[in-house]
């Protein structure tokens, strides 16, 4: 008999009136894949963006960097999800939003280090390989 497994994550978020005073609450859930966040970053609408990867469950297995983007409320607006896990996990660093609302990220998979740049809604308006490197983000 095969048994799912199913990861719950619950992340508190950027979500305070007052000190320690709890808004909202983000839970990530997950049913057979493997699901991280790196980075939290607040957005010009008054929401946030977590950056980190996505993939089936197991640490061997290829991951991709995705990008959830939360309202104010704590509501999910959108997820995006890039690299090509036939070249391996991908990873991604700090996330960064424009005056315009649009995001820029450096991505990397150990080998190839890509800049992404999405608009608003997490679409993708250009990827640029800037080379080869053994990027370390720690």
């Amino acid at each position: 008999m095969m048994m799912k497994k199913c990861i719950v994550i619950t992340i508190c978020l950027l979500a305070t009136l007052s000190l320690f005073s709890q808004v909202w609450e983000y839970t990530l859930n997950s049913s057979n894949a493997f699901n991280s966040i790196r980075d939290v970053e607040p957005t010009n609408d008054g929401g946030c963006l977590l950056i980190g990867s996505t993939g089936p469950a197991g640490w061997n297995t290829p991951k991709q960097i995705q990008l959830i983007k939360l309202d104010t409320d704590g509501q999910e607006q959108w997820v995006s999800q890039l690299g090509d896990p036939q070249l391996g996990s991908w990873h991604g660093g700090r996330i960064d939003q424009s005056s315009s609302g649009e995001f820029a990220f450096v991505g990397t998979n150990g080998s190839f280090v890509v800049v992404f740049k999405l608009d608003n809604q997490g679409n993708v308006l250009w990827i640029s390989n800037i080379g080869l490197s053994s990027w370390n983000w720690d």
